[in-house]
């Protein structure tokens, strides 16, 4: 595909836990962790994007998932997206605020990644004053609008 052009791949992290990954897709992650590693190497833009979905992905999958990004390279752009109840996820929950700014922060802070942005705003932040107060915590910049 490189040669046909392909420059650059958008990889969804799941789940860092073999049993939740097959849960979620049905199959095994151990290549799809190795695939940041591979992208990198052969050159390619890599974007990351890590999902938090209450009880099945939190904070210390994620943490996990921003360590082995940070291994390859601290700066690969990474958007920490919140879940929304659907199909046969239906009877999981959205994460909080709370839960998105923390998982943001341990990606920040903890594992030292630059660019990390949080998205799908809208569906955690419900009211005008959870998005000011997300502002206020994170700042403009760190969020996808």
């Amino acid at each position: 595909m490189c040669e046909a052009g392909l420059d650059s791949i958008w990889l969804d992290l799941k789940a860092y836990h073999e049993d939740v990954y097959r849960y979620l897709c049905g199959t095994t992650n151990k290549w799809i962790l190795e695939l940041p590693a591979l992208i990198h190497d052969m050159g390619l833009v890599l974007e990351i994007v890590i999902l938090y979905i209450p009880t099945l992905v939190e904070v210390d999958q994620i943490e996990l998932m921003g360590r082995l990004v940070a291994s390859v390279d601290r700066d690969i752009p990474v958007m920490l997206l919140a879940f929304f109840p659907q199909h046969r996820l239906s009877m999981l929950s959205t994460p909080t605020v709370e839960e998105m700014v923390n998982a943001y922060r341990v990606l920040k802070e903890k594992c030292k990644l630059i660019n990390v942005r949080i998205g799908n705003v809208g569906v955690f932040a419900k009211t005008e004053s959870d998005v000011e107060r997300l502002v206020s915590i994170v700042g403009r910049e760190a969020l996808a609008l």
